[in-house]
């Protein structure tokens, strides 16, 4: 019970009273008592009222969750009586869900039903139990705020990221979907330009340089169908927050997104994710089933307090997969590149397949870096910002120089930049 702030004027109301009857007449008549009987009643009644109010609250999903995108949870407050009623509550949503953690007012009117949607961010995957609502109803004389906390009993489900759900497809999908372009090959003509060094004689246009007097070649689309595995790093470092988000929650996202993009341009993809061992394995696959198995193992993934192994996620990839492929690595490059996993695992899939290592930088590292210093602690904020940057860079190029491609991208840009340099290495038939 809390005491409203009319309970605290009739209180010191009936203080007063009781002052002024025993400074004044002490034979009089006792108002003061009266008072303080007729507020002891009213807080008894409003006790009976709140006791057989019968105000019910359902919660429930506002769609599918999206890891990482912003969501709603409907509450519906029902009440079945004949006097309108207030309600505060608190959300005390699961620690997995990023929510205003602030109380909220509900007015409801008599016999009336009334949703409340409540804006949260997932920031895990998995199923996880909303049990409880702390709530207050306020006494029909406006006395007192009583507690009436519901059982919700609600599950709670995330699952990874879609193309559809965020309408991020961009312009790179379009681009992925287009044939390929080579000189003198596939079955239908694409277009005709001038002649480079290097373009096979059989595919001189010999019509066409009759016309136009130098030499023009005759380029052909061609279909490109790829195989494309993912290595998603699930260690301790993939627990380390990243623009509001776990860098396992923006992996997940991206494999998520990035196995339709390649199942719409008919490629085989397939995954490994590896902490100390191999945790999960998807083998190449084609079509419709690619995204539902990845889907179903990604939604699976958690964090582990362990090193991360890539060397065992080589192995295994070894093991389920026979041709050339484009093995896209996401990892925390922060001091893993230079580790001789990371290292081994480039060494033993080049030059047999490409591999490209893709990690992760948050916003707030420039700032850090080029922040001019106004507290005694910030030059070495600094530093150690630009040593992390540095030690990135470095990385890099070391796997650069081992034949790996790299990118080092911000959350908000990583799906663009790993489709565009994946339509890049089509294009140049690097795969």
């Amino acid at each position: 019970m809390n005491l409203t702030p009319l309970s605290y004027f009739v209180i010191a109301l009936i203080c007063l009273m009781g002052i002024v009857h025993q400074w004044g007449d002490p034979q009089a008549f006792p108002w003061w008592r009266l008072a303080t009987a007729a507020f002891i009643v009213g807080l008894a009644y409003e006790w009976l009222r709140i006791r057989n109010s019968r105000i019910r609250v359902t919660a429930a999903q506002a769609g599918a969750w999206r890891l990482g995108q912003p969501a709603e949870a409907v509450l519906t407050f029902d009440n079945p009586d004949e006097a309108p009623v207030a309600v505060q509550f608190a959300p005390a949503l699961p620690s997995e869900l990023d929510a205003p953690r602030a109380s909220r007012k509900v007015h409801l009117t008599a016999q009336s039903r009334q949703s409340v949607r409540l804006p949260v961010r997932p920031l895990a995957l998995g199923n996880f139990s909303w049990q409880r609502l702390p709530m207050r109803i306020k006494g029909p004389l406006e006395l007192s705020w009583w507690s009436s906390n519901q059982t919700l009993g609600t599950q709670l489900t995330v699952i990874p990221d879609m193309l559809v759900a965020t309408g991020r497809a961009s312009g790179n999908q379009q681009a992925g979907l287009a044939r390929q372009q080579r000189p003198g090959t596939g079955q239908e003509l694409h277009h005709l330009r001038e002649y480079r060094p290097g373009d096979p004689r059989h595919t001189i246009d010999w019509k066409a340089t009759a016309r136009t007097g130098g030499l023009v070649t005759r380029v052909f689309g061609e279909d490109q169908h790829l195989e494309i595995m993912l290595i998603l790093d699930t260690g301790r470092t993939s627990r380390t927050n990243i623009d509001g988000l776990s860098q396992l929650g923006h992996y997940v996202n991206l494999a998520a997104r990035f196995a339709e993009h390649a199942v719409a341009n008919e490629d085989r993809i397939g995954m490994v994710a590896v902490a100390d061992r191999p945790v999960a394995v998807v083998p190449p696959t084609r079509g419709a089933r690619a995204v539902t198995q990845m889907r179903q193992v990604l939604g699976g993934l958690t964090t582990e307090a362990v090193e991360c192994d890539l060397l065992a996620a080589a192995v295994e990839l070894a093991r389920v997969v026979r041709r050339r492929c484009l093995i896209i690595v996401l990892t925390d490059l922060y001091g893993n590149s230079t580790s001789g996993r990371l290292m081994q695992s480039v060494r033993l899939w080049v030059p047999q397949h490409l591999p490209m290592v893709v990690g992760l930088v948050g916003r707030e590292l420039k700032t850090m870096a080029e922040q001019p210093a106004t507290e005694w602690l910030d030059p070495y904020t600094s530093l150690a910002a630009r040593t992390y940057r540095q030690d990135l860079r470095r990385g890099a190029e070391g796997l650069q120089r081992l034949g790996a491609h790299t990118l080092i991208a911000r959350p908000r840009d990583l799906e663009n930049q790993v489709l565009a340099h994946y339509q890049m290495l089509k294009v140049q038939r690097r795969i």
